[in-house]
């Protein structure tokens, strides 16, 4: 909100007589499970830490399914956007996976400790991973694309990931 508030067109067009309200609207429909998060609809970026057992688990079913069929290309080339290895790291955007975190002390929602929820300062929400075929900087962009030929891997990786889950646990 600072930053959006500090822009120069908000100070401009305040400085031009104009009235400019800058807020965040809550979340008003309910879960599928009825649940009325009722926070506000900021898109928060979020971090799951690499030892969370959902990333190792990721980590495992990419090294299964993907790893095996990169072949790098000789001469220092790229092969495209997809790695022999899986990159762990910082999601550049925000998913629907944070739009309902809730607050840490909030208990009317029963999540066992054994869930491993990510706190992020005030509020705690499971853990995400990203996975997708495409260049994550094209994603959800005018003109996106991606190429059929890594979409096979990124199913391959959300097929093996529930197992490969279950036996991190």
């Amino acid at each position: 909100m600072r930053d959006v508030e500090a822009l120069d067109a908000v100070r401009a067009a305040r400085a031009a007589g104009l009235r400019v309200d800058v807020g965040v609207p809550p979340y008003r429909e309910k879960t599928w499970r009825g649940y009325l998060a009722s926070n506000p609809q900021v898109y928060r970026g979020w971090l799951t830490p690499e030892d969370h057992p959902a990333i190792r688990a990721a980590v495992a079913a990419y090294r299964g399914v993907v790893t095996p069929h990169i072949v790098e290309p000789s001469g220092g080339a790229q092969a495209g956007a997809l790695r022999p290895e899986p990159r762990v790291d910082r999601w550049i955007f925000s998913t629907d996976g944070v739009g309902f975190p809730i607050p840490v002390g909030d208990r009317s929602i029963a999540v066992p400790e054994g869930k491993r929820w990510v706190v992020s300062g005030d509020v705690k929400h499971p853990a995400m991973f990203g996975i997708g075929a495409g260049i994550e900087q094209n994603t959800h962009r005018v003109g996106e694309c991606v190429d059929l030929r890594e979409l096979q891997h990124a199913i391959a990786v959300l097929a093996r990931f529930p197992s490969a889950f279950a036996a991190q646990s």
